[in-house]
């Protein structure tokens, strides 16, 4: 377990002084950044017997032994098993981390760590029960929140933290990151997921339907109604219009000024869809994914939707 290399940056500015660690840290970037990731290396940083400069963690005392297992008395966590249905945090898991708090230190001197992960699902009976212990912070106890929608966070919350950015990584960085793990064959994926390989790896089993879907949308003006699958739904509608928004998006790039960016190992392709479309109508295009993203969540006939889509989509090409 190890962070990712454009954490680094981060991993400096926070434990350049593990004694002066703040009471309550919130970490917060784009979706699927690594941040949980990197808030559990931190969780068992803090833990550790024998973490100093050089080493995140030792990895063979008797506390990372138990963390390792999950079972260390200093540490607790709330995460996705502590979700209700409706994928919600609610009062009863800020309730332990209080009981949590209460109790002292397995170890003499030892910090007590809780980590929050996505912290926006907590309802408004969490973040008060929260803001209570943060209110009045037991001594040497670190709480650890990780999201991806700072703003949903009460500014109560994040006054009373301290709060640190993670930005996703550059194109360079996904790269080697997926050379690293042997997943260079993936690299024509990666601009579609706008170079964030953790997304890409995240939903590697989809690739296969986006090939098919990508086929279908190859065929510009000739594209047939009757290849609309219902497995195109499996992800949700706008799963398929954020699909569609990319691709229209790259067709009408390469109109404009001869260039890609989503698709580019498509680059053939796309300069013929550019070359036998309508500019006006690519726009006209891309209003008309926006509107129905807008109500894309809520209980609509998707089969029609789709099928009125396609028939613009066609009318593009002149």
């Amino acid at each position: 377990m190890n962070i990712y290399s454009w954490h680094e940056r981060n991993w400096a500015n926070l434990f350049i002084d593990t004694k002066r660690f703040p009471h309550g840290l919130i970490l917060y970037g784009p979706r699927d950044s690594g941040i949980n990731n990197f808030a559990s290396i931190a969780g068992k940083r803090l833990i550790c017997s024998n973490s100093n400069k050089t080493e995140r963690y030792c990895g063979i005392c008797q506390n990372c032994s138990w963390f390792d297992s999950q079972s260390h008395p200093d540490f607790i966590s709330v995460n996705n098993d502590s979700l209700d249905e409706k994928n919600i945090i609610k009062i009863d898991s800020i309730r332990n981390l209080k009981d949590f708090f209460e109790l002292s230190s397995h170890q003499k001197n030892g910090k007590k760590v809780a980590v929050i992960y996505d912290a926006h699902q907590m309802n408004l009976a969490a973040s008060n029960a929260l803001l209570k212990i943060l209110e009045e912070p037991p001594n040497d106890s670190v709480i650890i929140l990780t999201t991806s929608n700072l703003s949903s966070l009460l500014p109560t919350i994040k006054s009373r933290s301290r709060l640190e950015s993670f930005s996703k990584p550059s194109y360079e960085d996904a790269t080697n990151f997926l050379k690293t793990i042997n997943k260079d064959h993936q690299y024509p994926f990666l601009q579609f997921y706008n170079s964030n390989p953790l997304a890409l790896i995240n939903d590697c089993e989809n690739h296969p339907l986006l090939i098919e879907i990508i086929s279908s949308l190859k065929l510009g003006k000739k594209f047939d109604l009757s290849d609309i699958d219902g497995r195109w739904f499996s992800n949700g509608l706008i799963w398929l219009i954020n699909l569609l928004q990319k691709w229209s998006y790259d067709i009408l790039l390469s109109k404009l000024v001869n260039q890609q960016y989503y698709f580019p190992n498509e680059e053939l392709t796309i300069n013929q869809l550019a070359r036998s479309s309508n500019t006006s109508a690519l726009l006209k295009f891309q209003k008309m994914l926006m509107d129905v993203k807008l109500y894309a969540t809520s209980p609509v006939n998707k089969e029609i939707n789709l099928d009125i889509i396609f028939i613009y989509y066609r009318k593009i090409f002149i």
